[in-house]
C-alpha cells in the first residue's frame, strides 16, 4: 500500500531512532558497589604476610598497574625481597643508622688505607736484608779519598811551595817546577853549608827535564824573628871563603841555585852581575880553586861521551885546566874528566848573566827557560 502524504512529508517512516538515541546506561552492580578504595586495599597489603620466594625466581618484569587502582608502589624492603649487598648501599645504610657523614666515612677509609700501605711497606723494609757492610765499604771508601786528598795537598806545597812573602829577593829568573827550602843557621862552617846543600839535591824528586829551586834562607833564632833570605854575596862568601873581591862586590842579590832533572840531578848556579869587565876578571881569577870551592855540590862524574873539543887559537893565559869551547852557541870555559868528557863550565849567556852547571844538557834547558820565561821585575828596580 503506498504511503500516506502525511507519511511523506514527516519523513518519519525513514528515520532509525536506534541510531540516533544513545544506548541505554547500565545500573551500578553489585561488584562496583563493594570496591574498597585505595587507602583500604593498601592497608591490606601491608597486613598481609607474603611469602618469600626465592631469589633466582623473582620476576623481572615489572606488574602492570591499573589507572583506575592507583596505589604506591611496594619498594623491595616492603615485598620482603633482598636487594645485591653493594659499596654504596653500605654507606647508605651506615649513615642512616649510625647518624654519621659521608666525610667521616671517607676519611675513615683513607686512614685505613693508609695503615694497610704502611703495613705493606714495613713487610717489605723487614724481609730485604740490611746493607751493613755495603755503609761500612762506603764510610772506609770516603775516609781513604779524605787521605788521599790531604797527601795531595801536602805534597803540592812541599814540592810546589811559593817562595816566602817576606823574601822579595828570591824572585827566580827562569820558570821553576818546585822549591824546596833550605834553611841555614847563622854561625855556620863552609863544609855544614855545604852538606845541608849536597842533601837537599839529593832530596829533590822530579820527573825528566823538570827543575826545582834551592831556596836559602837563615833559621830563625827566637819566636820573634822570621827567616831571612840569604842573598847571592853571603852564599858565595859560605861556599868560597876566598872567592876574589872584585868578582863578590859585582854580583848581585839575586840568584838563583837550582837542580835540573838530567839523568842524575845536576845543580847549576845563575847569578847577575853589574860589571861585565870585573866579573870576567874575577871568575877567571876564580878558576883556580872554582871546582874545588863547590864540590861536592857540583861533582859529576859523566857516563863516557863524546870528547869535548877545544877551540882553535884559544889560549891559556893562566895556568888552569879550563878551556875554552862552544857550548850552545856560546863560549863557555869548561872542565873534563879524565876521558875527555865535560864535566863542568861556566859561561856568560850575556854581559849580566853568569851561569854555572855540570853539563850541556842543564845549559840548554836554562837557555831555553830564559827565552821563555815572563820579565819579572828585579828587586829594588
Amino acid at each position: 500500500m503506498p504511503p500516506n502524504k502525511q507519511d511523506q512529508h514527516s519523513g518519519a517512516g525513514e528515520i532509525d531512532l536506534n541510531k540516533i538515541l544513545l544506548p541505554k546506561k547500565d545500573g551500578p552492580s553489585v561488584d562496583s558497589a563493594q570496591r574498597i578504595n585505595a587507602g583500604a586495599l593498601l592497608a591490606q597489603e601491608l597486613g598481609a604476610t607474603l611469602s618469600t620466594p626465592p631469589l633466582e625466581q623473582v620476576p623481572v618484569a615489572e606488574p602492570k598497574i591499573d589507572a583506575e587502582e592507583f596505589a604506591p608502589i611496594a619498594t623491595p624492603e616492603d615485598t620482603g625481597v633482598r636487594n645485591l649487598q653493594t659499596y654504596q648501599g653500605d654507606v647508605e645504610r651506615v649513615v642512616q643508622g649510625k647518624h654519621v657523614s659521608v666525610v667521616s666515612i671517607a676519611a675513615a677509609e683513607a686512614e685505613r688505607r693508609s695503615k694497610k700501605s704502611l703495613e705493606i711497606h714495613e713487610l717489605i723494609e723487614a724481609t730485604q736484608p740490611k746493607h751493613t757492610l755495603r755503609t761500612v765499604v762506603l764510610i772506609a771508601a770516603s775516609v781513604l779519598l779524605v787521605i788521599a786528598a790531604g797527601i795531595l795537598v801536602h805534597y803540592v806545597y812541599v814540592f810546589n811551595a811559593p817562595l816566602p812573602a817576606g823574601s822579595p829577593n828570591a824572585a827566580p829568573f827562569i820558570a821553576v817546577d818546585g822549591t824546596t827550602l833550605v834553611s841555614m843557621s847563622q854561625n855556620t862552617t863552609p863544609s855544614a853549608v855545604m852538606n845541608q846543600l849536597v842533601q837537599a839535591k839529593k832530596s829533590v824528586n822530579l820527573s825528566l827535564g823538570l827543575i826545582a829551586q834551592l831556596y836559602i834562607q837563615t833559621a830563625a833564632t827566637s819566636s820573634d824573628s822570621a827567616p831571612q833570605y840569604v842573598d847571592a854575596p853571603t852564599l858565595l862568601s859560605a861556599l868560597a871563603p876566598d872567592i876574589p873581591g872584585n868578582l863578590l862586590r859585582a854580583v848581585q842579590p839575586v840568584y838563583l841555585l837550582g837542580v835540573h832533572s838530567f839523568g842524575l840531578n845536576q845543580p847549576f848556579l845563575i847569578i847577575k852581575v853589574d860589571s861585565y869587565e870585573q866579573a870576567y876578571a874575577g871568575m877567571l881569577a876564580w878558576e883556580t880553586s872554582m871546582k874545588a870551592d863547590l864540590s861536592p855540590l857540583f861533582a859529576y862524574t859523566p857516563a863516557p861521551g863524546v870528547r869535548a873539543q877545544q877551540s882553535a887559537g884559544s889560549a891559556q893565559f893562566l895556568q888552569t885546566n879550563f878551556f875554552d869551547v862552544i857550548v850552545e852557541n856560546h863560549n863557555a870555559r869548561i872542565l873534563t874528566s879524565a876521558d875527555g868528557s865535560l864535566n863542568f863550565l861556566w859561561t856568560f849567556l850575556d854581559r849580566q848573566t853568569i851561569v854555572i852547571t855540570t853539563n850541556a844538557g842543564t845549559l840548554r834547558e836554562i837557555i831555553s827557560r830564559l827565552l821563555q820565561a815572563p820579565i819579572l821585575p828585579l828587586p829594588g828596580k
